[in-house]
């Protein structure tokens, strides 16, 4: 029923077609400092009742120390935030289905504002607690953007909904990985299993669900220019975390094994290892792949996004 949920159009529960945002500004608003502060308060139940972040040292558990303890807590308010993304957008998919350029819908502003108040909350935790790096508050501010600038606008919730949907499915995944890591259990069955199905998870829904996306978000005429500008960017950066994931899902298979030191020996890991570190660091074809990932992924697209907002409307989608 979910997957022919993707298939319809923008059709009510009675079946009319869905055309008009019903949400005002006001509550938008609202509901974002809503969800700030509902996760604000999210972050000091789990430091209170939270179970104390532990790490496996030498056969033996010790107390984490910063800024890995603080994080372990933090990461329980994104595994909430990843499942309410999951529900929400479950529920938008199965009632409504895909249309890109319908007017932003009550439920996709929800969406919207749950995760804005979300980014806000987490870029000002990981500020307080000296949690963050760069790359991270990049990421942040950039999804705040999105999330804001979707908000202020009348379209294009559909297509923020499916980014943050499709990015989600693999979250949960990802951050009890990290929590495996952070605890010193990578030669474990339980941290193997959480890397694949984190692995699977990524592949599929930012892999294919984006593609799948992609174009039809570009070619959709009422979402605003600059919100695609923003948006093929982010997915760019998606598929190229698909290349480290893929060297992180190799470097886990020995562990599969009952003699991890055997295959770590063998000619196939070894030839798979130096060929992932070849292609991953600062070599030509980095950069080569690296080109051609952006040209498909983010050239090409906003190219005929530009062309369907400045040059020739008749190669964009109304319905």
């Amino acid at each position: 029923m979910i997957l022919q949920g993707f298939a319809q159009t923008s059709l009510d529960v009675n079946g009319e077609l869905v055309t008009e945002a019903n949400m005002s500004a006001q509550l938008r608003i609202g509901l974002t400092f809503f969800f700030f502060f509902f996760y604000c308060g999210c972050a000091v139940l789990s430091f209170k009742f939270g179970p104390e972040p532990m790490r496996l040292d030498k056969g033996k558990w010790s107390r984490m120390k910063k800024p890995d303890y603080s994080i372990h807590y933090l990461e329980w308010v994104s595994i909430l935030h990843a499942l309410s993304c999951l529900v929400i957008g479950s529920y938008i998919v199965y009632h409504y289905g895909h249309n890109y350029n319908r007017k932003t819908l009550y439920c996709e502003y929800l969406m919207t504002a749950n995760s804005c108040g979300y980014f806000i909350y987490d870029t000002l935790a990981e500020w307080y607690y000296e949690t963050f790096d760069a790359g991270m508050v990049a990421h942040h501010l950039a999804s705040i953007a999105l999330t804001v600038f979707t908000l202020y606008e009348h379209y294009g919730g559909c297509a923020m909904f499916n980014g943050l949907y499709f990015a989600e499915w693999s979250g949960p995944c990802f951050i009890i990985r990290c929590a495996f890591k952070r605890q010193n259990l990578e030669t474990t069955k339980k941290y193997l299993y959480a890397v694949t199905l984190y692995s699977i998870c990524y592949y599929f829904s930012r892999g294919i669900g984006y593609s799948l996306a992609l174009y039809p978000i570009a070619r959709a005429r009422y979402i605003p220019f600059y919100l695609k500008a923003i948006f093929m960017p982010a997915l760019f950066l998606s598929y190229g975390w698909m290349i480290l994931i893929t060297a992180m899902l190799w470097k886990t298979l020995p562990n599969w094994s009952k003699n991890p030191k055997e295959v770590e020996k063998s000619g196939w890991w070894l030839a798979g290892r130096s060929f992932f570190k070849k292609y991953t660091k600062d070599s030509p074809w980095v950069y080569i792949s690296t080109f051609i990932m952006a040209l498909l992924t983010c050239i090409m697209p906003l190219t005929c996004a530009y062309i369907v907002h400045y040059v020739d409307p008749s190669w964009g989608t109304t319905t």
